[in-house]
């Protein structure tokens, strides 16, 4: 005969498996967090890269040439500016040096510093981080 005892409490075999779906839910959420903050910080590259050559760029419209140095675009008037060639041999002329064209360099979220690779013939702008993006492609090729 049954004793119609109540059966209280779980099982150590319900309480593991609760345990193991418990650590699949935060494994899940720890991945999709790690993924947000990349693409966030891949996000903030490509507007610092952005504003970085949108700078270069009228600097170079302005002066003949571009920037010696990426210091020059945020001079506050034509004496900080470098006078010469630059690397293409294009002269610059600073009286007509129209900056700042940025307030401060902004940082690079990937090396968390304000130096990037710059060439100074061309203008071209790349982070020195050689990782690769969620694109599939080197943050140096962006």
């Amino acid at each position: 005969m049954a004793t119609g005892r109540k059966r209280r409490g779980f099982t150590l075999l319900e309480m593991m498996i609760i345990v193991l779906i418990v650590a699949v839910l935060v494994s899940i959420i720890a991945m999709m967090t790690r993924k947000a903050n990349q693409r966030a910080k891949e996000g903030t590259l490509l507007a610092g890269l952005k504003d970085l050559r949108d700078a270069v760029q009228l600097f170079q419209n302005d002066v003949g040439g571009f920037p010696a140095t990426l210091d020059d675009i945020t001079a506050t008037d034509s004496s900080g500016v470098s006078a010469g060639a630059d690397g293409a041999g294009n002269i610059r002329t600073p009286v007509f040096y129209e900056g700042p064209y940025l307030r401060r360099i902004p940082k690079d979220p990937m090396t968390n510093s304000t130096t990037w690779a710059y060439d100074n013939a061309s203008g071209g702008i790349h982070t020195t981080n050689g990782q690769t993006g969620s694109d599939g492609r080197s943050y140096t090729e962006w």
